[in-house]
């Protein structure tokens, strides 16, 4: 077996029956495109041939690797991140691709490449490709004096000055070459920067707090370097698509355009304090950037309910984690957001200037912990945009095109993308280079259950309209009902449980919430059966009318979709401190017998309702693994005292608690 190998849409190297030929030019990577291949890839090839040549359409390797006919004669691979999809023609392989969140790995036998999105890269590029030179240290000394250390990558054979690609990242810039390799061997100039206090650079790490001037200074640096042509774009996931918006706040002119990936969203959208509500699901993440260098084996541990449970929560990076982090404390000091979190906030910096011009791809998931991040910076270009938008939303979590099923449910056979990476360069080409590229649609998403991509010209979709349905006595219903409440004994040392695995940090995967909401903390509220398949796209707005007996207390609230089996499959969820119903701003305790009118969002989603399913919403008041339990006092988690509180929802009457959705219409 003998193939080409391409690496976001570039021909990397020659493979033949498990020897790899770097091309030239590419000596310098060799050992890191060496690595990309999926290991035992000739023996599973060769496998996998075997099995196809029975005419099986579904089978499992003696590794242990399944895998099952899709379209076209595609084997696609189940059960694993990243996985190995074989293309075949005439009963025999011709190639295979490997997805993933910022670039596809594709091999394919010579003439077979028409079959796969490599006859669209050469559309766009030819046959170019430039050499890879090592990277040259680049430094940036911040406004406060603080430098900033980073990789500069140019090509080989390419005349200067050039646009350039910057990435700035917490996880270390040495770690980044599989992000800046191909932007480099497409002729941009690539800098992937430390952050402030993290591996090489200056400074104290305090995630967040720095990035929004952090970001200008270093863009301006850029922009003056007589390599850069003073067209910039920015690329990056999570923390590094937090960079991004955070310098696109700045208002800098040269900041043309972003690839925005499951970016992280300010404070009290899904940072430290979703809601307002304390999340735990931070400490995992931060015991990642422990030390100054990045520790990917930190997340692994068996005792992180242990390690959550203990109390003060103020001291478990001390005492459980053994880890100095003065900035811990002093954020639990601030659960509202006053002024503290004033340089965190890209949002709001964003608005007082008005506008942002840059163009922003955007991409996310249905189950991405940074979900409600990327609706932040969709509501943001909504509002003040005066760029480019487009939207690539999946049936994915938060790493992004990697995984079909999540949390035993499956994705379907298309729900990862081969051409992920092809949106990427379009944008960069069109609004870096100024060529006249084809951007597609601007909105592409996936729904779920339909397992099929559509299009649309804005979000939510123009084909939907809303729908409402009003909370009753346990049910859901378009009509209004009696008046009525159900109320609950919620016990912080006896929480709920958000069901996820702590050491995976994936904070919203899909799961059977059937068994928790027989809990007797949670409500429940259930809509007749479907008798028509239904499509629900956009998001979750819940408005509660709510009482309790505690100054403080937390609603987590969650749609599912309940099917035949009776599986409640977490859709979306919301959750809100109740001492913050009205704004984020400032706390304002609940009174005893006084009945408050509150809302709450989900992040995005698009989901099939088949005829014979159902909807429902749960509420409860914590969400263990996800969020430290509220202690239903007016210390909070500064305080050691605890506080059960019976909360009451309300409905009917005049207290017409519901949630809108967006349906589309058919």
């Amino acid at each position: 077996m003998k193939m080409n190998i391409y690496y976001s849409g570039i021909r990397v190297a020659e493979w033949e029956e498990g020897t790899l030929k770097i091309d030239a030019g590419l000596s310098s990577v060799s050992e890191f495109l060496t690595g990309i291949l999926p290991a035992g890839l000739s023996v599973m090839l060769h496998e996998a041939q075997t099995a196809i040549s029975r005419g099986l359409t579904s089978f499992t390797l003696p590794g242990g690797q399944r895998y099952t006919k899709a379209d076209g004669g595609t084997y696609i691979q189940h059960d694993v991140k990243y996985p190995t999809d074989i293309l075949t023609e005439d009963g025999k392989i011709r190639g295979f691709c490997r997805p993933a969140l910022t670039a596809v790995i594709m091999g394919a036998e010579e003439g077979f490449e028409w079959k796969t999105p490599i006859a669209k890269w050469r559309e766009l590029y030819g046959d170019v490709r430039f050499g890879f030179q090592a990277p040259e240290r680049f430094k940036t000394v911040m406004r406060d004096g603080t430098t900033l250390s980073a990789d500069l990558y140019l090509p080989a054979g390419v005349s200067l000055p050039l646009p350039c690609i910057l990435i700035r990242t917490p996880y270390g810039k040495e770690n980044c070459t599989e992000e800046i390799l191909p932007f480099v061997l497409r002729g941009y100039a690539g800098v992937v920067q430390d952050t402030r206090g993290r591996h090489e650079s200056e400074g104290t790490w305090d995630p967040f707090m720095y990035e929004i001037g952090d970001g200008e200074d270093t863009l301006r640096a850029i922009a003056d370097s007589p390599w850069c042509d003073g067209n910039i774009g920015m690329f990056g996931a999570s923390y590094s698509g937090y960079t991004q918006w955070a310098a696109a706040a700045s208002g800098d002119a040269h900041l043309k355009a972003l690839v925005s990936l499951v970016t992280a969203g300010t404070a009290f959208v899904d940072g430290p304090f979703p809601g307002g509500a304390a999340s735990s699901g931070d400490v995992a993440w931060l015991a990642l950037t422990q030390e100054r260098y990045t520790d990917f084996t930190a997340l692994q541990r068996d005792d992180w309910k242990d390690i959550l449970g203990y109390r003060p929560v103020s001291s478990i990076m001390k005492d459980r984690l053994g880890l100095d982090m003065p900035f811990w404390s002093e954020r639990l000091a601030h659960p509202c957001d006053d002024a503290y979190w004033a340089s965190n906030n890209w949002y709001k910096a964003a608005q007082k200037h008005g506008r942002v011009s840059v163009n922003a791809l955007i991409q996310s998931g249905w189950f991405d912990d940074n979900a409600k991040g990327s609706l932040q910076a969709i509501r943001l270009t909504d509002s003040i945009g005066t760029g480019d938008r487009k939207l690539l939303l999946g049936a994915w979590c938060h790493a992004g095109n990697s995984n079909r099923e999540l949390g035993g449910f499956d994705m379907g056979s298309r729900a990862l993308r081969y051409d992920i990476d092809l949106h990427y360069f379009r944008w960069f080409e069109k609004y870096l280079r100024g060529r006249l590229v084809d951007t597609g649609p601007k909105t592409e998403y996936f729904t779920l259950g339909e397992n099929v991509w559509k299009t649309a010209d804005q979000w939510p979709p123009e084909v939907t309209e809303e729908t409402v349905y009003m909370l009753g006595d346990g049910i859901l219903a378009k009509e209004a009902q009696p008046e009525g409440s159900q109320s609950y004994l919620y016990d912080p040392g006896d929480p709920a449980h958000q069901l996820i695995n702590t050491s995976d940090n994936e904070l919203q995967i899909p799961a059977d919430y059937s068994g928790e909401e027989k809990r007797a903390d949670h409500l429940t509220f259930t809509g007749e059966v479907f008798a028509a398949p239904a499509v629900f796209t956009g998001t979750a707005r819940f408005v509660l009318w709510v009482s309790s007996d505690a100054p403080s207390t937390d609603l987590v609230v969650r749609l599912s979709k309940v099917d035949t089996e009776g599986r409640s499959v977490k859709m979306g969820m919301s959750v809100l401190n109740l001492c913050l119903r009205d704004g984020l701003e400032a706390h304002s305790f609940m009174q005893p017998g006084v009945i408050y009118r509150v809302e709450l969002e989900t992040a995005n989603f698009s989901f099939l309702v088949e005829r014979g399913e159902r909807i429902r919403v749960s509420v409860t008041s914590s969400a263990e693994n996800l969020l430290f339990p509220n202690p239903g006092t007016k210390e909070g988690l500064t305080g050691t005292a605890v506080h059960a509180a019976r909360n009451t929802l309300h409905f009917g009457g005049e207290h017409p608690s519901c949630v809108i959705l967006s349906e589309e219409k058919r």
